[in-house]
């Protein structure tokens, strides 16, 4: 009988301490949903630097052309334009994300991903309407927007480092040097 009774204490302590430790994996989770989200997003910019890298190549030999003859660079200008004006109000929040909480990081490493997908559509678009003739500016004008990507891959691993410290760590140090090379 003894033993019984202590088996079923151990039984019903061995259940309190999954429920705990089920309680702390949960916190845990929730505590780096912004933290995942720039590993996410440092992982869709790194393809997005490979797309543009191969882009590069199709420009460099010239076979990157428009599908239609009519189109022209300036067609594609606003879209650019208005697209890196909200890279920029993105990669603002992603800075200020880093000091804030999670749910707030996540959201803008999100939102900063989808804006570097869109200028890069952008660009490429615009590159494609220069004509193969132009290859040289089809390569600059993809290339610029290749640096940008892989500025804001910089700042998106600079911010999840620096992610939860005081402003006074070296992290936040090399948030504050990664921001101002995007």
């Amino acid at each position: 009988m003894e033993i019984k009774r202590i088996l079923d204490d151990l039984s019903r302590g061995s259940q309190t301490v999954v429920e705990r430790v089920q309680e702390v994996l949960a916190a845990l989770h929730e505590g780096s949903r912004g933290t995942q989200a720039c590993i996410n997003a440092a992982n869709t910019v790194s393809g997005i630097i490979g797309d543009l890298d191969t882009t590069i190549m199709f420009a460099t030999a010239g076979s990157l052309n428009p599908q239609r003859d009519s189109e022209k660079f300036g067609d594609h200008r606003e879209a650019i334009l208005k697209t890196a004006k909200a890279l920029v109000e993105d990669t603002k929040a992603l800075v200020a994300g880093a000091a804030s909480n999670q749910e707030q990081l996540a959201v803008a490493a999100q939102n900063a991903v989808r804006t570097i997908v869109n200028l890069s559509d952008a660009v490429k678009n615009g590159a494609v309407s220069l004509s193969s003739d132009n290859a040289e500016a089809q390569v600059m004008v993809i290339h610029a927007v290749r640096d940008v990507a892989a500025a804001l891959s910089n700042l998106i691993q600079a911010t999840k480092n620096a992610s939860g410290r005081s402003l006074h760590d070296p992290a936040m140090g090399h948030l504050k040097e990664a921001a101002k090379v995007l």
